[in-house]
């Protein structure tokens, strides 16, 4: 399961897809910003989740994604998604 993300409109709106894990006791997934849980995917047969991020910080964030199978054994971490966040101000 790799993690890849994209860019939409709204700054802290962010499109997560990812290649689906294969195993056929898959339950779901876990979101990950800054190794912090964040969202829970139960559909195994998703590839992709759109999720307004308000924690993200100034600068790199970095996110992950874990599947969990039907006993609730979870996946070590995908590889990293970065994302540079930086706010716009007007004065």
């Amino acid at each position: 399961m790799g993690c890849v993300e994209s860019t939409t409109t709204a700054s802290k709106m962010r499109i997560f897809t990812w290649r689906a894990n294969i195993e056929s006791d898959l339950a779901g997934y876990n979101l990950y910003h800054e190794k912090e849980f964040i969202a829970n995917i139960p559909d195994p047969s998703a590839i992709r989740f759109k999720i307004l991020v308000n924690e993200l910080r100034e600068g790199i964030n970095i996110f992950n994604m874990t599947a969990y199978d039907l006993s609730g054994n979870e996946s070590g971490f995908s590889g990293d998604a970065i994302y540079t966040y930086e706010s716009i101000i007007k004065q």
